[in-house]
């Protein structure tokens, strides 16, 4: 499987004391390098705090994948798990968890490493989380439903499905919140997850469940230890004029700067072009 980083536009929205914590958004669309063809944009429809749009799968039989790298999430950062605080996203679906439990699942892959056992040579340690196992499920349907590491409903647990790793598995009811999985060491080799750098962070639907499957996806937040915090916000289009021309005739309307602010009128737009405010 090819990694790649997947981004549209990322933006540094404020800046600590600190050269090392940092403060971003990073705004993706179906369309961004390289493409996720089996996602769709939604339009108007958005999770709290992640205006405007949102993704959603497109109900084929191809599972819909998005990857996404520490170091465009982190200014460049090698990031381990054991630098990770909290994890967070939110979907919506057409039915509660009990009903239809498909959804967006979390998966985190860690670089190659001494001792590795994994069967795949591209990454070393792939660990999941599906929203169904989370504890206190709290998921009423057509309802943004966030997800999440800590909190008193929707718990997410997490589990370790290396190929090859012996003991790997696909998730229980039973599996340990992040905290406790972080403390633990990795199938097989021993080696504790802490210490481990991480490959990419991934967000999925599951390959034999993508058939019919068509919920939403939004609002990827990651928060380091250090302070440091990472949102990804899932649009259907790059809403951040670029050119001057984009704001003329009615296009500033559906045009908004980088804090997703809207603009009074077209010269409103060309100035935020040329000048960035």
């Amino acid at each position: 499987m090819k990694i790649s980083v997947v981004f549209g536009l990322a933006l540094a929205l404020a800046a600590s004391t600190s050269a090392q914590v940092t403060n971003t958004t990073i705004v993706v669309t179906p369309s961004s390098l390289p493409p996720v063809p089996t996602a769709t944009g939604v339009a108007n429809d958005s999770a709290p705090g992640f205006p405007l749009d949102s993704w959603a799968h497109n109900g084929g039989g191809t599972k819909s994948e998005f990857y996404i790298t520490p170091a465009a999430l982190f200014g460049g950062r090698t990031i381990t798990l054991g630098d990770i605080a909290r994890i967070s996203y939110w979907t919506k679906t057409p039915f509660t968890h009990g009903t239809d439990p498909r959804d967006w699942y979390l998966a985190i892959y860690s670089n190659p490493y001494p001792g590795d056992v994994s069967t795949p040579s591209w990454y070393g340690v792939r660990i999941g989380s599906e929203p169904y196992f989370s504890a206190n499920v709290s998921d009423p349907a057509n309802t943004w439903n966030q997800w999440s590491t800590d909190g008193a409903s929707n718990k997410l647990r997490f589990f370790e499905s290396t190929a090859g790793a012996p003991g790997a598995n696909f998730g229980s009811y039973t599996d340990p919140d992040w905290a406790a999985f972080a403390a633990g060491n990795a199938l097989g080799s021993g080696v504790p997850y802490a210490g481990l750098s991480i490959l990419t962070f991934s967000v999925q639907t599951g390959s034999a469940w993508s058939a019919g499957f068509t919920g939403q996806l939004d609002g990827l937040r990651i928060e380091l230890t250090d302070g440091s915090v990472a949102r990804v916000n899932f649009e259907a289009m790059n809403h951040i004029p670029s050119s001057k021309d984009q704001c003329k005739g009615e296009g500033w309307k559906s045009l908004y700067r980088a804090d997703f602010s809207a603009f009074k009128n077209q010269g409103d737009c060309v100035q935020y072009v040329n000048t960035g405010k």
